[in-house]
């Protein structure tokens, strides 16, 4: 294959650095030359990030894929990089870590590790940029084993840990409307929770991760933050019963409201809220409240808009619904109640289909309506909504 002699000198340029000479008669003389190299490597760096952003451009690129993914990474990981150039640099690794080839390409780079080393010590300042790489690399399996550090004894997990920490301790700290460049940890969160390996560290008992990810359900969080803990909470509870976790998913009644709230425009999170704020006095995870600032804001009226949103949190119920301890539980906070109201204001396809196979599983239990006390008024609601499915 005939290599561009454009690329191979587009990459050689992406090389050039600031010159490291101490002598006094050729310090000088390497300062003045500086702001020239700057000039070239930022040139270069700017063709290549314009180049990433189509998909001509990426096929193009592939052509110097080895040479050019590891002058991007050095650049990253330049402590006295221009920010400009870093930031250049990341946005085309972004860009290429969307196309599967080059992101298992950059897997083999060790990207997932070399990000997080950037992260933890905070050496680039570009964390969104950093965490939008991490999403894209984790869409492969072998990404997210990378981010759990599975394999690594007395390693696994600190990765996630650091990550979700960020995640929480953002979601009470920044003030609404300010950018929110975690956000994107949601994502991540959805990613790993594919894995058991992930499943099992947001379930960790006492950790109080599960209810932070509930917390941030509501009304006041971003599009993304919704999107993300609403993705691995269905991850979890499709997977409780073969991963052994059902009861920690069942043990928090807050922790189900908040799944069912966003479900229904009669919903309210301020209940549920209080003891999650509460607790963040005690800077446990658990503290962190429903909001973090940042674009597409819920409905305060309890119904997320999302349709993402509510047609997973919908099969995360319909999935517990499932199970006999899934069932009890959901009785003891009403869930058939709440779910026949929003059944009859719901339009979205994916959504009613997980509620209806929820009603079934409810219509067919009436031992745990007895239990419960709902053996009248309970089933005649089941029974109303059954009929609407029918």
């Amino acid at each position: 294959m005939t290599v561009d002699k454009d690329l191979q000198d587009l990459v050689e340029f992406l090389s050039f650095k600031k010159p490291e000479v101490t002598r006094p008669p050729l310090a000088a003389a390497a300062a003045a030359a500086a702001p020239a190299m700057t000039f070239v490597q930022q040139a270069a760096v700017d063709i290549v990030s314009g180049l990433s952003g189509s998909p001509e451009g990426i096929d193009r690129l592939k052509a110097v894929q080895v040479a050019l993914l590891g002058a991007l990474l050095r650049i990253v990981g330049t402590p006295d990089a221009e920010s400009a150039v870093s930031k250049a640099a990341l946005t085309a690794l972004v860009n290429l870590s969307q196309d599967a080839a080059l992101g298992k390409a950059l897997l083999q780079f060790n990207t997932v590790g070399r990000v997080m080393e950037f992260v933890r010590e905070k050496s680039c300042p570009h964390i969104e940029l950093l965490l939008m790489l991490l999403v894209n690399l984790t869409v492969e399996e072998a990404g997210c084993e990378a981010l759990l550090q599975l394999g690594r004894q007395g390693m696994e997990g600190l990765h996630m840990a650091l990550l979700l920490q960020m995640f929480v301790k953002s979601a009470v700290t920044l003030m609404p409307g300010q950018p929110d460049p975690y956000q994107h940890i949601g994502s991540l969160l959805t990613n790993a929770s594919r894995l058991q390996a992930g499943r099992q560290l947001l379930l960790q008992p006492g950790r109080g991760f599960l209810q932070a990810l509930a917390a941030q359900l509501g009304p006041s969080s971003s599009l993304a933050r919704r999107r993300g803990c609403s993705g691995a909470l269905r991850n979890c509870c499709i997977s409780a019963e073969e991963d052994g976790t059902l009861q920690e998913l069942l043990a928090d009644e807050a922790v189900l409201t908040r799944m069912l709230a966003p479900l229904s425009s009669s919903g309210s999170t301020d209940a549920a809220a209080a003891p999650a704020a509460a607790a963040a006095g005690n800077a446990s995870p658990a503290g962190a409240a429903a909001g973090a600032g940042g674009a597409a804001p819920a409905s305060s009226s309890g119904k997320d808009p999302d349709d993402a949103v509510r047609e997973a949190l919908a099969e995360a119920v319909a999935v517990l619904a499932t199970t006999d301890a899934g069932r009890k539980a959901l009785w003891k906070v009403s869930a058939p109640e709440l779910l026949r109201k929003a059944y009859e204001d719901e339009e979205h396809p994916g959504v009613c289909q997980a509620m209806e196979h929820a009603a079934r599983c409810f219509m067919f239990d009436a031992d745990a309506a007895q239990v419960e006390g709902h053996d009248g008024e309970g089933q005649e609601q089941l029974q109303m909504q059954q009929e609407a499915t029918d």
